[in-house]
This record gives C-alpha cells, sequence and structure tokens, in this order.
C-alpha cells in the first residue's frame, strides 16, 4: 500500500507454537474506483485500508517459501497457499477540471475522487496574500478511535510553525462518529491556527478557507462549510503566511488516515488581485482589482462600443495634488475631442480648482457628452459605473444610468438609433502632459461588459387585424400590431369632416422619467397650441405624475380630459363629437 518508506502496511499477530493460523489478505472494491484491502487471521479482520484504484498494484508477482532476502524460518509449515483473481473494470470517471472558468486557480484534484493515505503528496503551492483554498470530503458515521487525517496543506514541520496548517481537514476521534475539524492559518496562538467543528453528515460536503482583505490593515480568515462561514477572525495584514507548502491527502506526520473520507475537486485559487470580470461573459478587464496610478498617454485597451453596456471603475482620490489643471483619470474614446461623438464615452477628471471629480457621459445629444461633477472624500474608495440598456418593452429606446456606489446620480433617455456603437479606446490616462494627469490618485476594478443587442419589436403581418374592416371612410394609421412612438413620426394626412369617429388603443409604461410632457401621439392642422385643430386629438404622458392627458379641438377652446393610464394595461380612447 503507497504511502510509506515501503509501501505496504503492517500488521504484527500471536501465534502459538506448533498450532496451525490462517492469515489471509483480500482488496475488495467497495465504491466507485475505491477499494479495501484488509487482512484477517482465522477469519477475524485484523484492519483495513481504503485505496483509489490506480494506487493499487497491479502486474506479475514472484511466490516464494521462503524470498532469497531473508534466512529461511525453516522449523515453520504452510499448507493451502492459494490466489484468487477477479477481473476489476474501473468506473468511468470523465475527468473535469474545477478550476474550468477561474481566474488564477491550481486543481490539486479534480472531480475523479481520491482515498485519503498517509503520505500522499499530491502538490506543492505557494501561500497568497488572499485565497481561497477548497474542497469536497464525502464524509461518513464511522467511529474513528483516534484523530484521522483527511488532508493537509502544510509546511512540511509541525503545527508550532506558522503556516503548517494552512488548509487541514481532520475526522473527530469517538466518541463522535461524524463531527469532522477544519482548521486555517492565523498568527496570534501558539499553534498559529483557527479551529472549526461541525458535523459532517454522510455525503458529499464543500470545505473551505479564506483570507481576504478586511480594510487597509486587516484580513478576514474564514472558515466555510457548504458555503456558510462557521469560524472567522480578523488578522494583521503583516501576520500572513507567504512561504511554500505540501498539499497532502494525507499527510504523514504518524496521524491514520480517514481513508473513507474521500476527496474530490480539490482547488486553490489565488484572490489577491481577483478579476471583477471573473464568471462573467462578454466582458473585458482594464485593471483589476491591484491599483494602479494613472499615467500619461496610457492605452490600456481598445474596445468595440455595444448599445447595450456596463462599464464600471473604482476610484480612490488623494487631494494632495496641486490646484490649476484638469488632471484626467481614466478616459474611454472613440477619438477626436470634445464635441465628437463617442469621445467622452465614459471619462473622469479632477477639477482644476477643487476636490470634486468631474465625468464626461457619452450621451448622443448635443455636444454628445453629458457631464457630472461628485464629491470625492479623500483616501475613500468609490464605484463609478455607467450603464446603458434597451427598454425591453420598447428597444427602440435605451436609457444611460450613471451611478456611484450603486446609486443612481444621473440617468438620460434616448433612440436606439442614435447610439455610438463604434471603436473606443481606453486609457488611464490619456494626457500625455503629466502635469494634467492625476498620477496620486488609484484606480482598480476597471472593466466593461456587452449585453446583447434586442432588435426591434416585430408583429406578424399575417395575423394583425385592421380596425377599418367592415366601415366605410375609414383610414387606419397603426393596424392590431402594435409600434412605439418615436420623433417625427408621421403617418399621413387626413381630411377632418363634421362626422367623425377617431380611436386608439394605448398601453402605459411608467419606466420613463417625469419633468416633461411626453408625446403619445398627435393629430394636428398644424401651428402652435392655441390655433384651431393644432390639438385635434393627442395625448401626453403628464410631467410630474402616471395620469395620460387627453385633448382634443372644438369650435371653443380645447377639450382636456386627464384619464389614470396604469402600468401596462391596455386602454382604448376615442372622441366622438
Amino acid at each position: 500500500m503507497k504511502g510509506n518508506d515501503f509501501d505496504e502496511v503492517e500488521y504484527y499477530v500471536d501465534c502459538e507454537d506448533k498450532t496451525w493460523t490462517t492469515i489471509m489478505i483480500s482488496q475488495q472494491e467497495i465504491d466507485d474506483n475505491m477499494l479495501e484491502l484488509t487482512m484477517y487471521q482465522d477469519g477475524e479482520a485484523l484492519g483495513s485500508n481504503i485505496i483509489n484504484a490506480v494506487n493499487a498494484y497491479s502486474g506479475p508477482i514472484t511466490v516464494y517459501a521462503s524470498n532469497p532476502y531473508h534466512p529461511p524460518a525453516t522449523l515453520f509449515k504452510v499448507r493451502n497457499f492459494w490466489h484468487e483473481s477477479e477481473p476489476y473494470v474501473a468506473p468511468p470517471c470523465v475527468p473535469v477540471d474545477p478550476c474550468l472558468g477561474l481566474d488564477s486557480c491550481e486543481t490539486y484534484i479534480n472531480n475523479c475522487m481520491v482515498a485519503p493515505f498517509a503520505g500522499n503528496q499530491v502538490a506543492t503551492t505557494t501561500g497568497f496574500e488572499q485565497f481561497r483554498i477548497s474542497a469536497e470530503v464525502r464524509c461518513t458515521d464511522r467511529v474513528a478511535p483516534t484523530w484521522e487525517n483527511v488532508l493537509h496543506v502544510n509546511t512540511g514541520t509541525s503545527r508550532q510553525n506558522f503556516g503548517d496548517r494552512y488548509f487541514t481537514i481532520w475526522k473527530k476521534h469517538a466518541p463522535a462518529n461524524n463531527e469532522i475539524r477544519i482548521v486555517a492559518p492565523v498568527f496570534d496562538n501558539a499553534y498559529h491556527e483557527l479551529n472549526g467543528y461541525v458535523n459532517c453528515e454522510e455525503g458529499w460536503h464543500s470545505v473551505a478557507v479564506q483570507q481576504t482583505e478586511f480594510d487597509n490593515q486587516q484580513m478576514n480568515v474564514e472558515i466555510l462549510f457548504d458555503g456558510e462561514v462557521i469560524e472567522s477572525q480578523l488578522v494583521r495584514k503583516q501576520d500572513l503566511f507567504n512561504g511554500s507548502l505540501n498539499v497532502e491527502v494525507a499527510s504523514n506526520f504518524g496521524w491514520p488516515a480517514a481513508s473513507d473520507h474521500y476527496v474530490r475537486n480539490f482547488i486553490q485559487q489565488d484572490l489577491t488581485c481577483p478579476n471583477p470580470c471573473s464568471g462573467e461573459e462578454n466582458c473585458e478587464t482594464f485593471v483589476d482589482a491591484c491599483e494602479i496610478n494613472p499615467s500619461a498617454d496610457n492605452q490600456i485597451s481598445t474596445i468595440h462600443a455595444s448599445v447595450n453596456f456596463k462599464a464600471s471603475i473604482d476610484i480612490q482620490c488623494n487631494h494632495d495634488m496641486d490646484f490649476g489643471d484638469w488632471r484626467n483619470i481614466i478616459h474611454m474614446s472613440a477619438g477626436g475631442e470634445h464635441g465628437n461623438p463617442g469621445d467622452r464615452f465614459f471619462a473622469a477628471w479632477r477639477q482644476p480648482n477643487d476636490n470634486q471629480l468631474h465625468f464626461g457621459l457619452g450621451v448622443p445629444e448635443g455636444s454628445y457628452a453629458h457631464h457630472k461633477t461628485v464629491d470625492c472624500a479623500d483616501g475613500r474608495w468609490n464605484t463609478y459605473s455607467l450603464e446603458q440598456r434597451q427598454d425591453p418593452d420598447a428597444p427602440h429606446m435605451v436609457k444611460l444610468i450613471f451611478s456611484k456606489n450603486d446609486n443612481e446620480l444621473a440617468s438620460y433617455n434616448y433612440e436606439t438609433a442614435a447610439v455610438f456603437t463604434g471603436s473606443v479606446d481606453v486609457f488611464s490616462s490619456r494626457e500625455d502632459n503629466d502635469g494634467k494627469v492625476a498620477s496620486d490618485f488609484s484606480v482598480r476594478n476597471f472593466f466593461y461588459q456587452s449585453f446583447d443587442y434586442m432588435p426591434p419589436i416585430s408583429c406578424d403581418m399575417s395575423s394583425a387585424v385592421d380596425p377599418c374592416d367592415g366601415l366605410d371612410d375609414c383610414t387606419t394609421f397603426v393596424d392590431s400590431c402594435y409600434v412605439n412612438p418615436e420623433r417625427q413620426h408621421n403617418f399621413g394626412t387626413i381630411e377632418a369632416t363634421k362626422n367623425f369617429r377617431s380611436s386608439i388603443d394605448i398601453q402605459c409604461n411608467h419606466n420613463m422619467d417625469f419633468g416633461d410632457f411626453l408625446n403619445i401621439f398627435h393629430m394636428s392642422a398644424g401651428g402652435e397650441h392655441g390655433n384651431p385643430g393644432d390639438r385635434f386629438f393627442a395625448a401626453w404622458r403628464r410631467a410630474q405624475r402616471s395620469p395620460a392627458s387627453f385633448r382634443s379641438w372644438r369650435s371653443r377652446g380645447q377639450l382636456r380630459s386627464p384619464q389614470n393610464c396604469r402600468m401596462r394595461q391596455w386602454r382604448v380612447e376615442y372622441i366622438c363629437p
């Protein structure tokens, strides 16, 4: 059996003088890809060990009585010496790397389970400033006579040395039957360890130790079982282990292995500089979680702008910089100067005369950018994001939202056709003059993520119903296939008569900002408000509250009829003089 100097397990038994005793060894399959090696004397099991099939010997064996290496026990007698073989077909296990899709990740054991045995070193590794190390363990309710090791990531020394219990799992001894002990590295006690005890019911469970930044001076060390934190402790940043480590399943420090506690999906992730795009689709990271300082003419990447996107960055202000110039921090630009579409796709400056940030937001109206000024406390990290999304109920419209720490500061609505979708260069900073760069500021978690475009909603014209069917002298502007209002969307011209009826179905959507009267439809004889016929039949969403306001012209002024309009509920509005 692999795991010690001689790759064997030894048993010592009594053998009375001139009496016969039967010694038998048996190796049998007990679980998928697992074998149990058992020693018997006169039918009584002396002990057993569980091994993975890949570690079981198969091949030629020479049989002696006795071997040529030791003096023979010539007065002993042997009889009924036999060996029976059975074919073994390992159950299939299609290897899947548990690190797949994870950044800065190292796999020690994949999804094909392994039985612990003493001294089974599977890898060497290094301690990281921020990390997550995890494994899945299959627990049993067997009562162990003493502490048994499941896995041990260690320095190869002893528990009195910091880091020797970087990640350790033990099966607890009797009277406990299913309790395990999980150990994480902390510096501030004699054994440099944080312990978590948990009942591990029969079956597979996930176990992890995680160390992440808590603040500028401390790290948070956590022990997790099935995703839940069972123990945690804050440690000083100067008390972190970053040396060499052995990865063993299980240790060879004199403790027996918990050979029935199988291990799979054993990995470690270096979280020191996590990627904000990790696990996300269509996402590009410009700066990860490890901060950088803006520098002159520092182009990081080039992306192709999409209709639907999110750009986000963390900025830490430093107000020790002199006033006098606009100091650029980041700039996503389609090129050209202020006023060119896309030039200020997303950009940030420190203002020249105060400790505020000035953002350029690439809205395709007027100067091709809106601007927003925000306060920025010295030394504090804040997250700024720009997100543009099509309205799922009206894909021809988009909404652009600028946020600070997930709190919306500004938003803008405009037509999808006006969106900039060209090439955008990404800088931190774009300025080529050091005096115009916010070089003492810091940025991190700078990324851009694009989302799928939603084509305009179309209707099956073959199933459309004409509301004028069966009516004389009737003109249809929109049939049963609905449309969304668009700027200057003219359906045609009619001749008004003394006797008429006009009708329209409207579905309200109040996910639009207040502040302006928003026009839905308008039948007009031209001119301005007050001209006869200008508001022949028209509707607006009111500026400050949700009711729609319907207006029609008559010979003595206008008929005004504000109506409540529920969200996404169709209403039939008509005028019949």
